[in-house]
C-alpha cells in the first residue's frame, strides 16, 4: 500500500493542517422524549486537513500524482499523522479531484482532506 507522499523535508503536513477524531454514534429518540444512544462503529477515527504552501514543482507534481494513483476516494494508502507519530494503513482522501495552485516557480499551494476507513 502506497504512503501519503512527504515534502522534501520529510514533513506530511505544514503549519495550520488540523486533526480531528471523530466518534460515530446513533441516538434513538423515542414517542416519549427518552433517547437511548449507542457506538455504531468499533471506535475512533481520524481526519486530517493537510495544508500545504510553498511547494516546489516537483512536490506539486508528485501530490497530483499521488490523488491521480489512488483514483481520488476510491484508493487507499498509508498516512503518517506528524500530531501522535503513528502510521494509519487505511486512509483515504476525502475528495475526488485535487486543486493545486500554482503561484509560479516553488510557490504552489494545496489543502488536502483525509480520512482514515474502518478496517
Amino acid at each position: 500500500m502506497p504512503d501519503f507522499p512527504a515534502l522534501k523535508t520529510g514533513a506530511v503536513a505544514q503549519d495550520g493542517s488540523v486533526t480531528t477524531i471523530r466518534f460515530g454514534t446513533r441516538v434513538l429518540r423515542f414517542t416519549d422524549g427518552a433517547e437511548q444512544r449507542f457506538r455504531d462503529s468499533r471506535g475512533a477515527r481520524r481526519r486530517w486537513m493537510i495544508r500545504l504552501e510553498l511547494l516546489t514543482d516537483g512536490e506539486a507534481n508528485a501530490l497530483a500524482a499521488f490523488v491521480e494513483s489512488r483514483q481520488g476516494r476510491h484508493g487507499s494508502f498509508s498516512f503518517f499523522d506528524p500530531w501522535d507519530e503513528v502510521e494509519y494503513p487505511n486512509c483515504s482522501l476525502e475528495q475526488d479531484s485535487q486543486e493545486i495552485e500554482m503561484r509560479g516557480h516553488a510557490r504552489a499551494a494545496a489543502t488536502i482532506w483525509v480520512k482514515q476507513n474502518w478496517s
